[in-house]
C-alpha cells in the first residue's frame, strides 16, 4: 500500500512537471540565463571600479560618488535577483500554483535597473552639456529618462508574465524612451566629436578620432541592448527573453560609463606618444578645441608653452567646464 501511494505521488509529480515545463523553459529558463549573465557582469563592473580607483583618483567629487552610486546599486540589484529568483528555482518549483506569483523582490527590480540605467544617461548628457553648452540635448535626455522611470512607476512592466493591455503598452512606452535617449546620446557625442575634428592637428584629430571610436563601441553596446529588449518583447511577448536582457542592461550600462572613464589614460598615453616631447596635448573641454593664448600663433595652437603648462594642465575629462585638459 506505501509503495503504491509512493508511485502515485511520483506519477502526479511528473504529470506536473511537464505541464508546467514549457513555461518554466520560457520564463525561468531567461530568469536563470539573465541573472548569471548580470553576476558575471557585476565582477567586470568591480574590476572597472578598482581600476577607476587607482588611476582616477584626481577626478571630480560627484564623478566618484556617481560611480560608487552605480556600484552600491549594481550590487543591490544582483542580491535582489538572487533573493527574487530563489522561490521559483527552490522553494516553490513543485508548486504550479506558486510558480505564476511574483514575489514583492522582483516588482521593485525593474525601477532599481531604470535608476541605474538613468543615472548613467543623466551623467552622459551632463558631460554633453559641459562640451557643446548645449542644454538643449540634456533637456530632451532628461525628458527621455524621466517618461522611462514614470512608465515604470504607474505600472510596473520590467517583469510580465501576463498583464492587461495597459500594462504592456507602458512598458512598451519605457522600451522606446529608454532607446531613443541611447540613441540620441551616442549619436550627439559621435556627431559632436566628428564635427570637432576639422581645424585641428593631425595629432589631435588621431585622439579625437579615437576617442570617437571608444564612445561609439561604448554606446553601440547599451543600444543593441536596449534594441534587441524591445523587438524581444513585441516579437515575443510570451517568452522572458527581455526580462533576461533587462537584467543586464543596468551592468552593461555600467562598464559602458566605467570603460570610457577608464580609457582616459590609454588616450593621454597615446598623446603623448605622438608627441614624446611635450608634456601632453592641450584640449578644452567645452569646445574640444586647441588651446591658444594671445602670445601664440595658431599654428603652434595645439602646444602649450612650457611656462604655462602648469597652470592648464588637467586630467582628461575632469569635469570642470571651461577649463583646458591635458590627455
Amino acid at each position: 500500500m506505501l509503495e503504491a501511494s509512493r508511485i502515485c505521488f511520483i506519477s502526479h509529480h511528473r504529470i506536473s512537471s511537464s505541464i508546467i515545463m514549457g513555461v518554466v523553459d520560457d520564463t525561468f529558463g531567461a530568469f536563470y540565463i539573465g541573472q548569471q549573465l548580470a553576476t558575471l557582469l557585476l565582477g567586470g563592473t568591480i574590476v572597472q571600479t578598482w581600476i577607476f580607483v587607482e588611476t582616477c583618483c584626481s577626478d571630480m567629487l560627484y564623478i566618484r560618488i556617481t560611480v560608487t552610486i552605480l556600484l552600491i546599486l549594481g550590487i543591490i540589484l544582483s542580491c535582489l535577483m538572487a533573493v527574487g529568483l530563489y522561490p521559483y528555482f527552490v522553494s516553490s518549483i513543485v508548486d504550479p500554483s506558486k510558480l505564476a506569483e511574483i514575489p514583492r523582490v522582483l516588482e521593485i527590480l525593474p525601477f532599481i535597473a531604470a535608476l541605474n540605467v538613468f543615472i548613467v544617461q543623466w551623467f552622459y548628457a551632463w558631460r554633453l552639456y559641459l562640451c557643446s553648452n548645449n542644454i538643449a540635448i540634456m533637456i530632451i535626455i532628461l525628458v527621455l529618462g524621466a517618461v522611462k522611470m514614470a512608465a515604470l512607476q504607474f505600472k510596473n512592466p520590467g517583469i510580465i508574465i501576463s498583464g492587461g493591455e495597459a500594462q504592456k503598452n507602458l512598458a512598451t512606452v519605457a522600451y522606446v524612451a529608454d532607446l531613443a535617449c541611447d540613441t540620441m546620446i551616442t549619436g550627439s557625442m559621435v556627431v559632436y566629436l566628428h564635427c570637432k575634428r576639422s581645424g585641428l592637428r593631425s595629432s589631435a584629430d588621431g585622439v579625437l578620432c579615437t576617442l570617437m571610436h571608444y564612445t561609439l563601441a561604448s554606446g553601440l553596446i547599451t543600444l543593441i541592448g536596449s534594441f534587441v529588449c524591445l523587438v524581444t518583447y513585441l516579437v515575443l511577448p510570451a517568452i522572458q527573453v527581455s526580462t533576461a536582457i533587462i537584467f543586464t542592461l543596468p551592468h552593461l550600462y555600467t562598464n559602458s560609463l566605467l570603460a570610457l572613464l577608464n580609457a582616459r589614460k590609454s588616450l593621454r598615453q597615446c598623446s603623448q606618444g605622438r608627441h614624446p616631447d611635450a608634456p601632453g596635448l592641450m584640449v578644452s573641454v567645452p569646445s574640444l578645441t586647441p588651446l591658444s593664448h594671445p602670445e601664440t600663433s595658431s599654428s603652434s595652437a595645439c602646444e602649450a608653452p612650457a611656462t604655462t603648462d602648469k597652470a592648464f594642465r588637467r586630467d582628461i575629462e575632469t569635469g570642470h567646464p571651461g577649463e583646458v585638459i591635458a590627455l
